[in-house]
């Protein structure tokens, strides 16, 4: 990095984003449900528009009084803000000089990728590592993401060489980071039996079955085979499940949800639960409210007296070495290699055939 031959680097942060007032919610949700990588309907160029807005309008009132409750707006934005400071923080540390920039470009709402890609292309940046903030792939999250990064790059003519992290829920230093929060929920809680007994439940964001059967989408397995994972070798004891939340409309989604989940222990008289957001690495409307408002009191509700949720990332300390390891990885390997790894060849969405 101190050779003045190297191309101007920069990082950049990919991730959902959030409305910033309660004004803003029916906007934000009217931009995630035109996006057809969400919710895919025969004919979407006629009908996801006129779709999406009805989405908007009749969720806006639920999702003002969920924003509310977390002071008026996502706080996903300042977390991916201090993730993005911290990281910059303990890359300089290693390398003993100041670490490139990191940007940040958000998919749904302010800074739109569309936004910070102009902002890269003005700053001259020549090599760009790009880091999804979702550990799992799918299509609906980090491809989506992606090819909006890449749709914006070719709309400005832009040729910076992109390094794309890839998916990262079994790099160790990830796994590291997710344990080191799961154990800090089992030590820092009252339970009513030894922490080793304690059922971990794991809440994963469901997806659509038809688009997970349509497309193929790695996702529910790479959520397994993570969880799978840090429960061997950190937790061998404890005995653990998965479960979905956050399901919008009729269709039918991934699951077990996790509210049923929570029922089932309930009647098997289970009633130490360590609820665990796996597919989130900063706090936002899904933990602060779905899980701590809804699920926690709904298990109260089901005379579960010991049921309780681990932290979240955020900028945990060995979750931002976790992301200083996936850049320091993404500079040392073959770009090609490294944008498609993982089993994705492509982040466009398959077709139906």
């Amino acid at each position: 990095m101190s050779d003045s031959t190297e191309p101007k680097t920069a990082i950049l942060f990919l991730n959902l984003g959030g409305p910033d007032c309660l004004e803003n919610v029916e906007p934000f949700l009217y931009n995630l449900f035109s996006d057809p990588e969400i919710i895919r309907l025969p004919l979407s160029s006629i009908f996801q528009k006129p779709l999406a807005k009805y989405i908007a309008m009749s969720r806006g009132n639920e999702a003002r009084h969920n924003y509310s409750m977390m002071g008026g707006g996502s706080p996903i934005l300042g977390y991916t803000q201090d993730q993005a400071r911290a990281l910059r923080a303990r890359l300089s540390e290693l390398w003993g000089m100041e670490a490139p920039p990191v940007y940040i470009g958000m998919r749904y709402w302010h800074p739109f990728t569309e936004q910070t890609v102009d902002e890269i292309i003005r700053d001259k940046v020549e090599r760009l590592i790009v880091l999804p903030l979702y550990p799992q792939f799918s299509y609906t999250t980090t491809g989506s993401s992606i090819n909006a990064l890449q749709d914006a790059l070719k709309a400005k003519q832009a040729k910076i060489d992109l390094r794309i992290v890839p998916p990262y829920y079994l790099h160790p230093s990830y796994q590291a980071s997710l344990a080191d929060a799961l154990r800090d929920g089992l030590e820092n809680h009252c339970w009513s039996c030894p922490t080793d007994e304690v059922q971990v439940l794991f809440s994963a964001h469901s997806l659509p079955l038809n688009h997970v059967k349509r497309t193929k989408d790695p996702y529910p397995d790479q959520i397994f085979a993570c969880a799978n994972a840090v429960m061997k070798q950190y937790f061998p004891d404890n005995p653990w499940d998965l479960c979905y939340q956050s399901r919008v409309g009729n269709m039918r989604w991934l699951g077990p949800a996790t509210e049923g989940a929570l029922g089932y222990f309930a009647g098997k008289n289970v009633d130490n639960i360590l609820l665990v957001p796996i597919s989130f690495v900063s706090d936002h409307v899904e933990t602060l409210v779905e899980i701590d408002r809804q699920y926690l009191p709904f298990a109260e509700s089901l005379q579960l007296p010991h049921c309780h949720r681990a932290p979240s990332l955020n900028t945990r300390p060995v979750f931002i070495s976790a992301l200083a390891d996936l850049i320091n990885d993404a500079l040392t390997s073959d770009a090609e290699a490294t944008a498609l790894s993982g089993g994705i060849v492509s982040f466009k969405t398959p077709q139906p055939a």
